[in-house]
Order: structure tokens, then C-alpha cells, then sequence
């Protein structure tokens, strides 16, 4: 089995003057490419970085990315990227569970770290920092690239640690999951059968790339596949639908806040995206009126699903089944095998809901550092993904809800998700997001926290809520709030913050706010 970069070697020697990168005014073919990682690779080692040492990387979305991402392992280190938009105290946390043998990295980035790295220049431009006491001078990027590099061949074996990808962390310290070349190859190797993705795709990649969506399920692939990964500094939805067209891009994979804004551009109607056959959206729900939109312009969105654990995707519907049952995810990858299992780990039958359960070759080595989570997360070798679903008759997944957002309300099961997406398609309701809050009565009761730019009539909303849901499923409260909903780097919305902001809410408005 291959290596990661015993397959940029491939492509660079099959497609040299094929583009692999493009970032803006910066555009790196194949050849171009693996240059500038050899060079980085050869810096890294420069530096210090030995083969199994972990490197940080923490960089806004650009072409040097990608070419970090790949020089890593090239020198025979692990990645560990780290997302800029992170606090002082996440950043510090993740880095000091890694312990990193080098950071790459930015000023202003670098001074939430500069205790425990040698960033001397980094104002200058993005530099190469070996950590304190190590006895190496820190070198700048720019002199990594012009010193240039041979290939090292570091001696990496399939089963050595590629990535440690970290978790969102919105419960806790992100853990962080040991991806190894095999498994990060078994992922992609499922992605593609399943996409079809080959030479000839261009990825949009709009996401910050610290995060396994766009990392592992969209970098990666172009790289692995030998297509050419379109990076985005950042998201403009206006330059969004532009850059479709003009780099003729054929896959996109974004959650679905990125994609709610296009169908309001002015140039939604008239934007030609009949080469962009793969438009991918996960992680929240998705309104059915959105998927609609796209459908007119000859686009089926379809709602995959996946996991950092896992690797990225764990199921990914063909275009006829995202069009026939849209609210699905899909199949299984080839290289993973899922199951809906009972509290007491027996096998869900068809349309029962349960906890949904992978294992397989893409799925991670276990939680750096950290056994007793690595334990506590499987079961008879089938990873628990904390995610409620349920299987029909021909496998095809539906993803329900987090375990750990349903509310049980006088003994039944009410899933926020189910909730959120009928009342996504209430008029006037820009954002909604529910949970569960305490009952004396019923144990607990669904509450809906609703946006809006104008008043809204509640009452009525609490009408068409019970019309779409029944009396049952309904929210027992629904409160507008006057802010947009907060949101996660991810663009999720930010679920622990709910219950404060509904008591916020509430009391602001029983003082005299607006409802």
C-alpha cells in the first residue's frame, strides 16, 4: 500500500504541467507542487523535525497550505493542524497535548505560542519554528523554498500516524484522532468509488482547512486522486458562485450555512453551475427548500455524512437516491461497514433508530494520548459515533440526531434535528435551533430559539410548528431571539451556548424587549 507522499510522487511524474494547487493568483502544477514540498520537507528536517515527531500547523486557508500539509510527512513528521481562529486557550490546549517538535506558522498566530516555539521573523512572512531549547534556528518559507530540496524517502510504513486531526471540542478539550496513511488512504480510496472523483475534478474548498471536512474529505482527495484543489482564503459567497464558473469546479462539499446564502445573490439565477456534479453539504440539517433551489439549476445537493474519527465520510448517496429521498445520506463507503445498534448492542431493525456504529479500515488508530477515551469509544471493535439513525431495507443510512441532544419528553423520543428542519420552512424563520430544557412535568420539554430580522407573530409560528409536527413533536416554547444564532468556527450552530441564550432571552423579554 502507498504512502502520501509516494502518491504526490505519482501524479507530479503523470501530470506534470497539470494543475494541482490554485489559491487566488497562485497556482502550483504537479511539478511545481512537489518541488516546493521537497523543499519544505528538507527544511523541516533542517530544523530538527525527525520521522514520528509531530509539526503544527497553523495557517489561514492558502496555496502554502497545502504544500506544508504534504511536506510533513514528507520529512517523516505527523500533522497537526491547528485552526487561526482559535482562542489562546484552545490553541495552547491542543499543542501542549501534541507536543509538536516544530510549529509553522504567522505573526499574530505565533505570539500565542512564542513560549514554547522559536518564531524569531515570522512578522516577515510564514516561518518554520523549531521548539524552544532544541538548538535550531528558526527559517523563513520563503528561504525554504529558495534553498529547494531532494526527495528524503522517509522511511514511512502504511501504518505509521500521518495526522493527528483533532475534535471540535465544544464539550471539552479537543481530543485528537491518529489517522495513519493506510487509513487516510482507505477513506479516500471509499470516497472516490463512491464520487467517482478521478484526475480530470477541481475541489472548491471554502471551509478553514484545520477542520476534517475540508482537510480529509476535500483537500485530500484532489491530492490522492491527482486533481487540483481550488483553496479559498475565506468565504465569500459572491465570489463562491464566480469561482464555480471560472475554475470550472466539479466538487464542493460545505455545510449547509454556506450554501443557504447563493440562492439570495443577485446572480444565483442567471450563474451557469451545470460542471459542479458533486455538491456535497453535512453536519446540520438541511432544509428541504434548500435542496430544492439547487435541484432548478440542475444541482442535486446530497446530504453525506461522516465523522473525524472515521476519517471524513461515512456515507455518500448516489445522485438518483439524493434526488429520490433527499433527507438520506446514503450507502456505506466500501471501506467501512455501519450499524444501528440498541443500547444493549444488538442490531436495530429496518427504520428502528439507534445509535449508528462504524468499523473498518478508514477508521482511527484510537485518541492520541489518551486510552481511556480511545476505550470508552468502542465496542466489540465497531467505533461508537454518538449519532442516532436508522437503516432501511437496502442499508441507505438516515442520520437522526446527536445521542446527546435528544429530549425525552414524558418517555417519548423527540430528535432537535427532525424539529429544526420542519421549521426551516416557516416563513420569516431565518435560523432555528431546539434542545432540550427541564419539565416538572414531562421530564423535559422541546424549546425553539427562532431568527429573525422582523417581528415575528410567535403564536403563529407556534400554529404552523404544530401543523408541520403534530402536538407531540412541537415546541412547547418558542422564543425569538435578536441576534443570529451562534455559531461554532464550523459554521454549526454553537449548541452548548443554547440554554444560557434562551435564558438571556427570556428574561430580556419579560423586561420589556422585543418577543
Amino acid at each position: 500500500m502507498l504512502t502520501f507522499p509516494e502518491l504526490l510522487d505519482y501524479w507530479a511524474a503523470r501530470r506534470p504541467q497539470e494543475e494541482a494547487v490554485v489559491c487566488g493568483a497562485t497556482r502550483f502544477c504537479w511539478r511545481e507542487f512537489r518541488a516546493q514540498v521537497h523543499a519544505v520537507a528538507a527544511a523541516l528536517r533542517r530544523i530538527g523535525v525527525r520521522p514520528g515527531e509531530r509539526v503544527g500547523l497553523l495557517l489561514d486557508n492558502s496555496a502554502e497550505w497545502a504544500v506544508i500539509y504534504a511536506a510533513i510527512p514528507a520529512a517523516g513528521g505527523i500533522i497537526v493542524p491547528l485552526n487561526p481562529r482559535f482562542g489562546a486557550f484552545e490553541l495552547r490546549g491542543i499543542e501542549a497535548d501534541a507536543a509538536c517538535a516544530a510549529l509553522v506558522s504567522v505573526a499574530p498566530a505565533c505570539a500565542m505560542l512564542a513560549d514554547r516555539f522559536d518564531c524569531a521573523g515570522a512578522e516577515a512572512g510564514i516561518v518554520l519554528a523549531p521548539r524552544l531549547g532544541a538548538g535550531h534556528a528558526p527559517l523563513s518559507y520563503a528561504r525554504a523554498i529558495s534553498a529547494g530540496g531532494a526527495p528524503l524517502n522517509a522511511a514511512a510504513s502504511p501504518a505509521d500516524v500521518l495526522g493527528i486531526f483533532y475534535t471540535s471540542g465544544t464539550t471539552g478539550l479537543p481530543k485528537g484522532t491518529m489517522q495513519t496513511h493506510a487509513s487516510v488512504l482507505a477513506g479516500i480510496t471509499g470516497q472516490m468509488l463512491a464520487m467517482r472523483l478521478n484526475s480530470a475534478d477541481r475541489g472548491l474548498i471554502l471551509a478553514p482547512l484545520a477542520f476534517t471536512g475540508a482537510c480529509l474529505s476535500a483537500l485530500t482527495p484532489m491530492l490522492m486522486t491527482g486533481g487540483c484543489a481550488v483553496i479559498e482564503p475565506a468565504y465569500n459567497p459572491a465570489r463562491m458562485l464566480e469561482v464555480i464558473e471560472a475554475e470550472k469546479i466539479t466538487y464542493i462539499t460545505a455545510v449547509p450555512a454556506i450554501w443557504e446564502r447563493l440562492p439570495a445573490l443577485p446572480g444565483f439565477a442567471a450563474a451557469d453551475l451545470s460542471g459542479l456534479r458533486l455538491g456535497c453539504t453535512g453536519g446540520a440539517p438541511v432544509p428541504p427548500a434548500l435542496l430544492q433551489q439547487f435541484r432548478v439549476k440542475g444541482v442535486a445537493l446530497r446530504q453525506v455524512y461522516g465523522a473525524t474519527e472515521a476519517g471524513g465520510l461515512i456515507s455518500v448517496p448516489t445522485e438518483a437516491a439524493a434526488l429520490a429521498t433527499p433527507t438520506a445520506a446514503g450507502l456505506p463507503l466500501a471501506t467501512i461497514q455501519l450499524r444501528v445498534m440498541t443500547p444493549e448492542a444488538e442490531p436495530c431493525a429496518p427504520g428502528e433508530v439507534g445509535e449508528i456504529c462504524v468499523r473498518g479500515p478508514q477508521v482511527m488508530r484510537g485518541y492520541w494520548r489518551n486510552p481511556q477515551a480511545t476505550e470508552a469509544a468502542f465496542r466489540d471493535g465497531w467505533y461508537r459515533t454518538g449519532d442516532l439513525g436508522a437503516v432501511d431495507a437496502t442499508g441507505c443510512i438516515t442520520v437522526t440526531d446527536r445521542l446527546k441532544n435528544m429530549i425525552i419528553s414524558g418517555g417519548v423520543n423527540i430528535y432537535p434535528a427532525e424539529i429544526e428542519r420542519a421549521m426551516a420552512a416557516i416563513e420569516a424563520v431565518e435560523e432555528v435551533a431546539v434542545f432540550g430544557a427541564a419539565d416538572a412535568t414531562w421530564g423535559q420539554r422541546a424549546v425553539a430559539l427562532v431568527y429573525s430580522s422582523r417581528a415575528l407573530d410567535i403564536e403563529a409560528v407556534h400554529q404552523e410548528a404544530r401543523r408541520l409536527l403534530g402536538a407531540m413533536k412541537a415546541p412547547r416554547d418558542i422564543v425569538q431571539c435578536r441576534e443570529p444564532l451562534p455559531r461554532t468556527v464550523t459554521n454549526k450552530i454553537a449548541r452548548h451556548n443554547l440554554q444560557s441564550l434562551y435564558h438571556a432571552q427570556t428574561a430580556q423579554n419579560q423586561t420589556g424587549g422585543a418577543a
